[in-house]
């Protein structure tokens, strides 16, 4: 019996499910560890963005020589395996200053990887027609199940596990990332071709997209829905680096609080699977402007310290603040970049990401620390808000 090799998107998917399941392992409990370890929360908030801060100044440059290389995978095998050496080398820190460090520089390498993993995936699915939302939905899938299986770990065994399963859970990734196909996938079918604005698969008419790439990236209406977007997706800073340590600062364990934040998860897996269908719809900017209202929907709850019951409903609008803000933003960019400049796109939109992201979540730290967490919440609100208004000013422009 002949065995069939797995199809390139099998391998996609691979690489997605292991990479953001070893992000649901870390993201929800950094937070947890560095605080038992005795960092202030002002301190805390810098050594979660610092990364992001490195990677403004690294990312497009780093994503520049990848394009250079002419094979993306060779890039993300390097920039993992760079990750699970620095991660490695945690065991060994001692102190506030060396944690910050070493962090610093895996996070820049991991921040570094993601939108080239994302350009290579965007890539191989429009050549060969698939739909990419679904593949990118099996990375969220992976987070929610390492996030539940990390809350009951964490809860049962003590963070001391942190440190094991965050090396673990980097080998895994740079052994799938080894797997992921080559940009040159051939094609299976003539991919379909969409409406000008529209958000889903990115366009296939290659040589209008060649004759687009350059300049357009960097048009007013171009940057202002990257940043709208970019601000729209720093409203999470609060969460991601304090949530699960004010829940359980609350009363609420380990477990349940991974329930909460998988729940998020849940509804973005599900909002990924129906956003072809959404895409064809709504347009890129459209999803943006939906996806600010649900966070200004979301955040304001959160601030009012609810109970169980609507904060399942606010983090089920997870699924609009990052699913629907993030599959639009990565599809409106790659309509405007060429193959060959593609992870340099991509590198771009996370670049501005990281950038607010990493301004948020260096401020709201101590925004937390003098006033707590309403007040924290409340100003990831005014980014979704800030955020709507810059990606609404893009109309204005003569955006194609």
């Amino acid at each position: 019996m002949t065995v069939r090799p797995a199809s390139p998107e099998a391998h996609i998917g691979t690489y997605y499910a292991v990479a953001f399941g070893a992000l649901g392992f870390v993201l929800p409990f950094f937070s947890l560890w560095l605080d038992a370890r005795g960092m202030s929360p002002g301190m805390i908030g810098v050594t979660v963005a610092a990364p992001s801060v490195a990677m403004i100044l690294t990312t497009v440059l780093i994503g520049r020589r990848i394009d250079g290389l002419g094979e993306p995978r060779a890039g993300i095998v390097l920039l993992n395996a760079a990750v699970l050496v620095l991660n490695a080398a945690l065991v060994f820190a001692h102190g506030e200053w060396a944690i910050l460090v070493l962090w610093t520089l895996g996070g820049m390498m991991l921040h570094a990887a993601m939108p080239a993993s994302d350009a290579l995936a965007l890539d191989v699915t429009r050549r060969r027609g698939t739909d990419w939302a679904r593949l990118r939905m099996f990375g969220s899938i992976g987070f929610v199940v390492a996030v539940l299986v990390g809350g009951a770990l964490f809860e049962r065994l003590g963070l001391e596990l942190f440190l094991g399963m965050l090396i673990a859970t980097s080998a895994l990734r740079l052994l799938a990332s080894a797997r992921l196909p080559s940009a040159r996938a051939p094609a299976a079918r003539g991919p379909k071709r969409l409406s000008d604005d529209a958000s889903g698969v990115p366009p296939v008419d290659e040589p209008t997209v060649e004759r687009a790439a350059g300049e357009s990236l960097y048009r007013p209406g171009v940057l202002l829905t990257l940043a709208g977007a970019a601000l729209i997706n720093a409203s999470h800073a609060f969460f991601y680096a304090f949530g699960l340590l004010v829940w359980t600062r609350a009363g609420v364990g380990e477990t349940l609080g991974g329930v909460l934040w998988g729940a998020g998860v849940v509804a973005e897996v599900a909002l990924m699977w129906r956003f072809g269908a959404i895409a064809r719809r709504v347009s890129a900017r459209a999803c943006l402007l939906l996806a600010g209202a649900a966070g200004l929907v979301r955040w304001s709850i959160t601030a009012f310290e609810p109970g169980v019951g609507w904060l399942l409903f606010a983090q089920s609008l997870h699924a609009a603040t990052f699913g629907l803000m993030f599959l639009s933003t990565a599809s409106f960019i790659a309509r405007r970049v060429a193959s060959h400049d593609a992870v340099r796109g991509q590198s771009l939109s996370a670049t501005f990401a990281a950038s607010t992201m990493a301004g948020a979540t260096w401020g709201v730290g101590w925004v937390y620390e003098d006033h707590g967490a309403g007040a924290a919440y409340l100003c990831m609100a005014a980014l979704c808000a800030l955020g709507m208004t810059l990606v609404g000013a893009s109309y204005r422009t003569a955006l194609d």
